[in-house]
C-alpha cells in the first residue's frame, strides 16, 4: 500500500509537468517489481523511500551508494 502523502506528491509532480507538455504516468508496485524496474532502468524517473530498520549504521551508506 502506498502512503497517501507519497501518492499526493506523485500527483503534484505529474501536474507540475503537464504545462511543460510532459506526460507522466504513476505506477505503484510492490517492492520486488519496483526494484526490478530500477535494476533494468526501464523508467525515466523513479522514487523510493525506506525506513532504516537495521541496527547496523552501514546500511545507510550502502543504500545511499545503491548497494543492496
Amino acid at each position: 500500500m502506498t502512503p497517501r502523502g507519497t501518492t499526493n506528491a506523485g500527483i503534484a509532480f505529474q501536474e507540475q509537468l503537464r504545462p511543460l507538455s510532459i506526460e507522466a504516468f504513476l505506477l505503484n508496485t510492490d517492492g520486488g517489481a519496483h526494484f526490478g524496474h530500477l535494476d533494468r532502468g526501464d523508467f525515466d524517473f523513479a522514487r523510493s523511500d525506506w525506513i532504516g530498520d537495521y541496527r547496523d549504521p552501514e546500511i545507510f551508506r550502502h543504500r545511499a551508494e545503491g548497494k543492496r
